[in-house]
């Protein structure tokens, strides 16, 4: 197990909502692109305001240069996302 000492930074991040419906419940893209280069197994931890409805169940669907993405709930507003190369 490697466990960094200092965050590395990221390049940009971006959210797109799917529906702008009042009550639906919308999915959401995001793209994060980081400072240094991911490696199999690695995993990003998104928090979200408390005010947030996380599914007790939550999908991942991996973009363009990931084989797989598993997310997990890890706690009411905390979603672990285990990256696949």
């Amino acid at each position: 197990v490697v466990t960094m000492l200092t965050v590395p930074s990221i390049t940009s991040v971006s959210l797109t909502q799917g529906s702008g419906v009042n009550g639906a419940s919308p999915t959401y893209t995001f793209t994060v692109v980081p400072g240094i280069s991911l490696q199999n197994n690695d995993i990003l931890l998104m928090t979200f305001p408390s005010e947030t409805t996380v599914p007790s169940t939550p999908s991942c669907t991996a973009g363009s240069s990931l084989s797989s993405a598993v997310c997990t709930l890890l706690s009411p507003n905390v979603i672990r996302v285990r990256l696949m190369f």
